[in-house]
């Protein structure tokens, strides 16, 4: 499975020169792409004064990046709270995820190791195509016993410090379902990204076209999802253009973990 993993202000996939949603019939060698596509994810991500002093914005951008995985992604330095919409769609975002890391406050009463350090994870999604927000998820997270500090190195520290107990709160649950990428058609089958992200016979629906703006809904079924490309086939209504994009949801943002027990 290719995944595509871009971190700049810009997103520009170069390909064939065929018009961003055109239909294209491939003959051989690696299927065609829009000129230019939306951004799944735009992260917007910062770490809060008070958390300076043990977590640095590179590892933090490192860890978040990698949180969302497989999803295409723009990094921005930014203190928003809430994503901002219209720098949302500047960017050719679907969605937008602000990220901020914080010191834990201590509170009187509650026991502390000192040897630890104690942090705070605050995560919000904005759909940037219907400008909705998922209700943001706060996680505690406990850093790991430093020991003894390496003088002068704050990113080695904080390595040490943050990288797998932020791994770990971040891996209980993930924000977005696959999101995935048309790159070519051929009749009515539909070649997709992201092989292993779908299972066959999964239905998988219209998220939004290639320049991240809504698009007539469509629904494709999953015929091969172990080749290089994942294939479905058009079921339905609907023409789906080159450049789309798809999910197991038409909007594939996933109920905040923890979710309620039953």
């Amino acid at each position: 499975m290719r995944s595509l993993r871009v971190l700049a202000v810009t997103v520009l996939l170069s390909a064939a020169p065929a018009p961003a949603g055109a239909v294209a019939r491939p003959s051989g060698g690696p299927p065609p792409v829009p000129v230019a596509t939306a951004v799944p994810v735009v992260i917007f991500v910062t770490v809060a004064p008070s958390a300076a002093r043990s977590m640095t914005p590179a590892l933090w951008r490192r860890l978040v990046t990698d949180y969302v995985g497989g999803h295409a992604a723009v990094v921005v330095d930014d203190d928003a709270d809430v994503p901002d919409e219209t720098r949302c769609r500047g960017a050719h975002g679907l969605y937008a995820l602000a990220a901020r890391f914080e010191d834990a406050p201590w509170l009187p009463g509650l026991a502390r190791d000192p040897a630890r350090s104690y942090g705070i994870v605050r995560l919000i999604v904005r759909n940037c195509i219907t400008g909705a927000v998922l209700p943001g998820r706060v996680t505690a997270v406990d850093g790991d016993p430093l020991g003894a500090r390496k003088p002068g190195d704050a990113e080695g520290n904080a390595e040490r410090l943050w990288a797998r107990s932020v791994r770990a709160a971040l891996g209980r649950g993930p924000l977005l379902r696959p999101v995935a990428r048309i790159v070519a058609l051929r009749g009515n089958v539909a070649l997709i990204e992201r092989s292993g992200s779908f299972a066959d016979d999964e239905v998988l629906h219209a998220v939004a076209d290639a320049q991240g703006l809504p698009r007539a809904p469509f629904e494709l079924v999953v015929i091969d999802a172990h080749g290089r490309l994942v294939a479905a086939r058009l079921v339905g209504a609907g023409e789906p253009h080159v450049g789309d994009y798809v999910a197991l949801s038409a909007d594939p943002l996933i109920t905040p973990w923890p979710e309620p027990r039953r």
